[in-house]
């Protein structure tokens, strides 16, 4: 995995829509697990916050019993969308006056946030869902929502917008450096539908 220095199988575990309320999905992933896959893919807001708990839970249970080992097992995770619990705490915070910072209120029940107040908050949350001291690799889900709902609702230049762009991917990166360091986690990216999208992309 580029140079991670770990090593996958040509098969991963995807979590998009897994959640401890169906039993298989426990079945499914220990199956996966125990017969040779050992790349897990999942988020902060995959079934929100579930996918990350039911992760967690067959992990810490082939642990337990012996049959994996936590280096055997690469774990990816994502940050960057406020839905659901993510977006319930992001209203708490904003009625006691502190409010996450930088916050992309992209449509109706969905925001997005690159600040480092707000992947601290996730981070802490995942490592405690996943049961985990470190998580192998973090990424920023999705950074480009910025760029994209900023370009539609500002009357700043697309130049003006895609450096404040890069600044806060930069901030971001600047924090996963340090929870590096911290070993909290691994090591650290960008998972994006449009990143790489065209330079003369209006939306990119």
């Amino acid at each position: 995995m580029g140079k991670t220095g770990l090593t996958t199988g040509p098969v991963g575990f995807g979590g998009y829509r897994i959640h401890p309320s169906d039993g298989t999905h426990g079945k499914a992933l220990a199956l996966a697990l125990t017969r040779g896959c050992n790349l897990i893919d999942t988020s902060s807001n995959y079934t929100d916050g579930g996918s990350e708990s039911l992760i967690g839970h067959v992990l810490q249970e082939l642990f337990s019993q012996g049959k994996l080992h936590r280096e055997e097992v690469i774990v990816v995770s994502k940050v960057g969308y406020m839905q659901g619990e993510n977006l319930r705490v992001a209203e708490e915070r904003e009625k006691t006056g502190q409010p996450f910072p930088e916050v992309v209120p992209y449509v109706e029940g969905c925001r997005h946030c690159l600040h480092p107040e707000f992947l601290e908050d996730q981070l802490e949350r995942s490592l405690a869902r996943l049961g985990l001291e470190c998580v192998d690799v973090y990424l920023l889900h999705n950074p480009e929502y910025f760029l994209s709902y900023a370009r539609k609702k500002q009357a700043d230049s697309l130049s003006t917008l895609r450096r404040e762009y890069y600044r806060r991917i930069r901030q971001a990166f600047e924090w996963l450096e340090q929870q590096v360091e911290r070993g909290r986690i691994g090591s650290y990216g960008i998972s994006s539908n449009t990143f790489p999208s065209a330079a003369d992309d209006p939306e990119a």
